[in-house]
């Protein structure tokens, strides 16, 4: 490998999914981009589990150099969760590679690898500016069925709707398609306890501190089983105890990025963005209790 090679690292954080991963440790084994390793760490907290996850993964580890398993050296940290594991998976990746995330259950296309990079460097330019870019994804089911060619049409979601009001409103950023350097992981990391999910603070990091880009590919087949902790599932009218949630949720985020500015945008912004109740002679109401919470 020369010196001018770009080189990948993936990180892997599992949890109780042993069910799936063969099939995405192979899809990534056969990439047609061959410069990358797999930094991977078990979170399962059964024995069962946790052997079956291992056993997988030395499937291809015994093989293939590039599959390397974190959670022996990590053991002694206990139960992490997402966040904190990607948080370790990231103080242990190199300093000079370009970083992408995935989950257990999914598969990757053979080119993904390569035709992220390539689009990444393009967008990165020389200086090498702090950078977090992002795909489509197609959605299948358990068996690898098609549901649906593209996750934002079937989710009704815009990609390009990514301004940081609308990001703090909806996070259009799914983690398993994206795509950092070492300027924006030096930027996000390590990330704040109170993070509600990585990819969202990535995303939102990038749009207020760096650059964060839509690249019109679909590098991801997003599996959705019974087991899914957040998938493609079609969206609902809320109730107010979920909008509530999410009213908190918004809050922190919105401190998180912005700790010297609490009222980033204006009140008459957030609940423009928030509310499409259908239910007319609600709205009204809903929109003045919730609208209030944001800034109490």
């Amino acid at each position: 490998m020369n010196k001018n090679t770009k080189f990948v690292e993936i990180l892997l954080p599992c949890f109780e999914n042993g069910h799936y991963l063969r099939e995405l440790l192979s899809s990534i084994q056969q990439q047609t981009y061959p410069h990358f390793r797999l930094l991977m760490r078990d979170d399962t907290t059964s024995a069962m589990g946790a052997e079956k996850i291992s056993a997988i993964f030395h499937e291809f580890s015994y093989h293939d150099s590039r599959f390397i398993n974190l959670t022996e050296k990590s053991k002694h940290l206990g139960r992490l969760g997402v966040n904190e594991n990607f948080n370790y998976l990231l103080s242990q990746s190199s300093s000079d590679t370009y970083l992408m995330f995935c989950d257990g259950d999914d598969v990757w296309p053979k080119d993904k690898v390569e035709k992220t990079l390539n689009s990444f460097l393009l967008h990165e330019g020389k200086e090498k500016r702090p950078l977090l870019t992002y795909t489509d994804l197609v959605v299948v089911d358990e068996k690898m069925n098609l549901i649906a060619k593209s996750f934002f049409s079937h989710m009704k979601i815009n990609p390009l709707q990514n301004s940081l009001e609308d990001l703090l409103i909806t996070n259009v950023v799914t983690g398993n398609t994206v795509m950092i350097n070492q300027p924006l992981k030096n930027l996000v990391h390590p990330f704040p306890s109170q993070v509600i999910m990585y990819d969202w603070y990535m995303a939102l990091m990038a749009k207020k501190h760096a650059s964060l880009v839509f690249l019109p590919l679909k590098t991801t087949l997003y599996r959705q089983h019974q087991d899914n902790k957040v998938g493609a599932k079609k969206r609902t009218h809320k109730k107010i105890s979920s909008i509530k949630s999410k009213i908190k949720e918004i809050k922190t985020m919105n401190l998180l990025i912005n700790k010297e500015e609490k009222n980033f945008f204006s009140k008459k912004v957030l609940i423009k963005k928030i509310f499409s109740f259908r239910d007319k002679k609600q709205k009204a109401k809903k929109m003045a209790l919730l609208g209030g919470m944001i800034f109490q």
